[in-house]
């Protein structure tokens, strides 16, 4: 997997193991999970691999003589264990990582200035002499405004310690920001505990980024307990400054968070959940739905009908279905992509059993077509999901829009659908089926590797049966035409509703929720 760094724990503080899967590509991401689940540790277990702050020994109170992290960046291994208290590297470290992690209260940069170190120069920093400060650079006070306050002139009067100086004067090697009030300069341990976290944090980025122009090729940065201190409309605005600087500077910034604001606003190929699965056995689950992470603390209240869906096309194709019948007519109606028709139906069970909802709403499932018999024979069989009533489990005339278009496309060659997807999205495409050649290509590169993994080479469409490869293709194809990846996404979606012959399932969609009213 090429830029994908993966990392594997064994036995650190709460971890007895874990194995990860980590893109390098310029984005924002978000590792989320319970309360010590270990999102903190394995932040902390990538951090010494980084190019700074900290090293291993960081780690040498919370690990054993059977503690190990393995590292993997394409072509480069690294394997770090503990030997008489002392990790080493088997054999050249040469990892091409750089980085670096902000930590909790107790670590990270932008701490520094509330640690102890820092506290021995409170009282004397708090009344700086105004010849020792320099107006803050722009970065930083435009973008503290437009996060905190959403006014990029709002800390117009932000200034900052000139290190020097400071270093002659006092000794002191950090840096301290102040703002003007009223011919006062207010220090930053004065201000709130937002402005003190977020001054430090812009400080960081414009140093390591901004003015060095990347200049150190930084390709990872952790960022820990995020939304410390800072309002809901404070951190979406402070998700679109990261989704910017990642682009901008291309680096890949991951945070460890439960915070709702960051997991809604992240797409579920950039959430990565932590879960245990054992005693300390800890599972990272990925792509994942905000549904599925936060089920305890997700609000659905103000909704009629909740209709849980495995994923966003799934939810784009229901919602279709909604508008089309006007099924939504004097209800308001929810459709929630979930993950996975086991932790759809769990969900919808557990909201049964909990009382999430109000008494007045109604909850239905709407499973991938794919997912029919094996979902009927547990409920039946094995007795799962026993209080959701079967009249309220439907199934999607579809096995899933990514293997009908397989089917369609490649293994029966529509040409009737590859015309009315050229029309539609591929305007300039002389030829109807001119995916056809990539797609061919990739199934050949998957026989080459059975072949030299000395495995039976399959039949063309036995190959990437699931259909993602394919509408990878499409979907790439028309963001490359200037298009986001929802839009295609949702028109893709409206061509199978216009396309398919779904009377049945929109009669019992209709039937369901008729049904749930009269109960």
């Amino acid at each position: 997997m090429k830029n994908i760094l993966t990392v594997e724990i064994q036995n650190i503080r709460g971890i007895g193991h874990l194995k990860i899967n980590m893109p390098l590509t310029p984005d924002v991401y978000a590792i989320t999970g319970i309360n010590g689940i270990g999102k903190s540790t394995l932040l902390s277990c990538i951090t010494p691999r980084l190019k700074r702050p900290v090293s291993f020994d960081s780690l040498t109170e919370f690990s054993a003589e059977d503690s190990s992290i393995k590292y993997q960046l394409d072509s480069n291994l690294e394997l770090w264990t503990v030997s008489n208290g002392t990790w080493t590297c088997a054999g050249t470290s040469t990892l091409p990582l750089r980085g670096f992690q902000e930590g909790s209260l107790t670590n990270g940069t932008r701490f520094f200035n509330i640690s102890s170190s820092g506290f021995r120069y409170y009282r004397q920093l708090m009344n700086v002499d105004p010849e020792l400060v320099l107006p803050a650079d722009d970065f930083v006070k435009e973008n503290l405004g437009k996060i905190l306050q959403n006014d990029k002139n709002a800390y117009v009067d932000l200034y900052r310690l000139d290190r020097s100086k400071a270093a002659s004067r006092y000794k002191y090697k950090g840096v301290v920001y102040y703002l003007k009030i009223k011919d006062n300069l207010v220090s930053q341990f004065e201000l709130s505990t937002g402005e003190f976290l977020l001054i430090n944090l812009l400080h960081l980025f414009n140093n390591l980024l901004v003015r060095t122009h990347n200049a150190e090729k930084l390709n990872m940065i952790l960022i820990d307990e995020i939304e410390l201190a800072l309002h809901p409309s404070a951190i979406k605005r402070l998700m679109d400054f990261t989704k910017d600087i990642a682009g901008k500077y291309n680096v890949a910034i991951y945070f460890s968070t439960h915070s709702l604001e960051i997991i809604n606003s992240l797409p579920t190929d950039n959430l990565f959940y932590l879960h245990k699965t054992a005693a300390e056995e800890i599972t990272c689950e990925t792509p994942c739905y905000p549904a599925y992470i936060t089920r305890d603390i997700y609000a659905h209240n103000g909704y009629d009908v909740l209709i849980l869906v495995e994923d966003d096309l799934a939810q784009f194709l229901v919602n279709r279905y909604i508008d089309k019948n006007r099924l939504d007519f004097n209800k308001r109606i929810q459709v929630l992509p979930v993950g996975g028709y086991d932790n759809t139906l769990d969900l919808h069970q557990n909201f049964l059993q909990e009382e999430i909802l109000q008494p007045v709403s109604h909850i239905i499932s709407i499973i991938d077509g794919d997912a029919e018999s094996a979902v009927l024979k547990k409920k039946s069989d094995d007795g799962k999901w026993g209080d959701i009533p079967s009249d309220t489990i439907l199934f999607l005339p579809v096995e899933s829009l990514e293997k009908y278009l397989k089917k369609e496309l490649f293994d029966k060659k529509n040409y009737t659908l590859m015309r009315l997807l050229r029309d539609r999205l591929f305007k300039f495409e002389t030829e109807v089926n001119w995916f056809e050649q990539e797609y061919l290509e990739n199934i050949e590169n998957k026989r080459k590797e059975d072949v030299a993994k000395g495995r039976a080479a399959k039949k063309d469409p036995e190959y990437f049966t699931n259909g993602k490869n394919l509408f990878s293709i499409l979907s790439e194809k028309y963001e490359n035409q200037g298009h986001s990846r929802k839009e295609f996404r949702e028109k893709i979606c409206s061509i199978a509703v216009e396309y398919l012959d779904s009377s049945a399932f929109e009669e019992k969609l209709t039937s369901s929720l008729s049904t749930l009213f009269k109960r």
